[in-house]
């Protein structure tokens, strides 16, 4: 099977994962952002950057209205790390700062709780 292939099984199951964090805990819950950054991931990887950009930009305001401006996932966000998504840009296979905080599911490392806004 080919990759393309195996992206377009992957989005279909993103968006399902999104649309399952989004009813069951609300629109700003933390796993809702962490779906949103694995779709944008999934799109960036593609050279979809017009469509990752937007859920990237939705995920930061999720973390820095529920974690706070100090938390890891804030603090290491893709554009405080210098990644952009111009498509003028090469592409690079490289880690972005939220992967290497929350671990490369793709390797198998489960990222760590994400504490409940009500548990801070």
């Amino acid at each position: 099977m080919t990759s393309k292939a195996r992206y377009a099984d992957a989005e279909p199951l993103y968006k399902r994962s999104l649309a399952i964090w989004e009813k069951a805990l609300g629109p700003d819950h933390p796993e809702v952002g962490t779906s949103l950054n694995n779709l944008a991931d999934l799109y960036r990887d593609q050279g979809r950057y017009a469509d990752a950009e937007p859920l990237y930009k939705r995920s930061q305001a999720i973390y820095e209205k529920t974690l706070g401006l100090d938390h890891p996932y804030v603090a290491q966000s893709p554009e405080q790390s210098g990644f952009s998504l111009p498509a003028q840009r090469p592409r690079r296979r490289r880690r972005t700062s939220l992967q290497a905080i929350a671990g490369d599911r793709r390797e198998g490392i489960r990222s760590p709780t994400i504490p409940r806004p009500c548990d801070r």
